[in-house]
């Protein structure tokens, strides 16, 4: 199995091959259980894009 081939999955969670899941099948499975945590990480993320695209820093700047 090659990297590329890891981070897409199988796009099978039937399938069980000999590497086990793939980062994108668990992260997959994640988002079928906790759906609210990641819409929450979903809107920070998009947060930090606007704000990185208007000027900005993605981080709070200390003092």
């Amino acid at each position: 199995m090659t990297y590329k081939r890891s981070l897409t999955g199988s796009g099978d969670h039937r399938v069980k091959r000999a590497g086990g899941l793939s980062l994108y099948d668990i992260l997959e499975q994640q988002l079928a259980l906790f759906p609210d945590l990641f819409r929450s990480y979903e809107k920070a993320a998009e947060a930090a894009i606007d704000k990185v695209r208007a000027g900005g820093s993605p981080r709070p700047q200390s003092e």
